[in-house]
């Protein structure tokens, strides 16, 4: 208990998964280990790691053959994403008129979204895809900021394995599930970018995009929210014929006025049809998503693009004006 490190038996950086070297002998290969002291800072041995930019570590020769590999983190005391941001925007809006509030639920967004778009620029230059990114895979650093931090690869893939997949599909949580898994097709990293989609327009919205259990309710809700997907790309889906079937059976695109039943409030929805132009798809989802900012619109009609080759990089994302006045990236 006293321990601030968790320590992994039998590997090290430089060897094997045993911490052999390549000449099979134990030695220089346990060189870059570091092992922490207690919980008031002690530490055992402390010298230069290295310019490695993506650790701390510092290193220690261990003793004989018993050794343990250390995976030092820092403290994340804030709470996933899923419970924590509603908390603080709870307390946003008690302590601020509706306008301010707005803007800086708004800022909050756009910080914690580009925090997530520089994680995966890097993922994506190594060709892994995270594969399960949602709310409750994001860990607030601590209570008084918005820094998060991208957890759980326990299902991230490379670019080369996904085919693996190819047989069941059972990849990504159904919610933040993107199009292309959905009606099984083939896929890659754009999946990551419709679940920064989703996880963007949880924020706004105080709950998830899609509250579906299973795909075929998924992907009624996708049609619900962003119209038909494109036949070019979906047409051999083993489900698409099914999903167009009832669409088809809709009336003529566009927006026409409505009246909710036992209200005298009326509002705009699209009749359903198969020819969505891109300008009704970003209109609908403005409507939906009850959101002002043309801006935040925009971003999140590129990322939940049903085209994954259409839908934008995590680069191209962070190149938006929704993020434009931030700190460069």
């Amino acid at each position: 208990q006293s321990r601030v490190a968790f320590g992994i038996d039998g590997l090290s950086r430089n060897g094997g998964v045993d911490g052999r070297n390549s000449h099979g002998h134990r030695g220089d290969s346990l060189t870059n280990l570091r092992v922490f002291g207690d919980r008031n800072g002690t530490e055992l041995s402390r010298q230069p790691y290295g310019s490695d930019p993506f650790t701390s570590s510092a290193s220690i020769a261990p003793a004989a053959d018993n050794y343990h590999v250390c995976l030092v983190m820092e403290p994340l005391l804030g709470g996933t994403l899923h419970d924590a941001f509603p908390r603080r925007i709870k307390a946003l809006y008690l302590a601020h008129d509706e306008v301010i509030a707005k803007q800086m639920h708004m800022d909050m967004i756009r910080t914690v979204i580009r925090q997530l778009l520089v994680s995966l620029v890097h993922m994506h230059s190594v060709s892994l895809i995270h594969a399960d990114i949602k709310t409750t895979n994001v860990i607030c650093v601590n209570d008084t900021t918005m820094r998060v931090k991208l957890i759980d690869f326990g299902n991230a893939v490379s670019d080369g394995d996904v085919s693996e997949y190819y047989s069941t599909f059972e990849i990504q949580t159904v919610w933040f599930r993107a199009p292309e898994v959905a009606y099984q097709r083939p896929f890659g990293r754009a999946i990551d970018i419709w679940s920064i989609g989703c996880v963007m327009c949880e924020l706004w919205l105080g709950r998830s995009l899609f509250t579906d259990m299973g795909n075929h309710n998924l992907m009624s809700s996708m049609l619900k929210l962003r119209g038909p997907p494109p036949a070019r790309l979906y047409s051999a889906s083993p489900f698409y014929a099914e999903m167009v079937g009832s669409w088809k059976r809709r009336s003529a695109p566009g927006f026409a006025p409505a009246v909710v039943a036992g209200s005298h409030k009326n509002f705009m929805h699209p009749e359903q049809s198969m020819d969505w132009d891109p300008q009704l798809r970003m209109q609908w989802l403005k409507h939906s998503l009850h959101v002002q900012d043309d801006e935040f619109v925009s971003l999140a009609d590129a990322l939940l693009e049903y085209d994954p080759e259409e839908r934008l990089t995590a680069a191209e994302a962070l190149e938006h004006p929704f993020f434009q006045g931030m700190y460069a990236h």
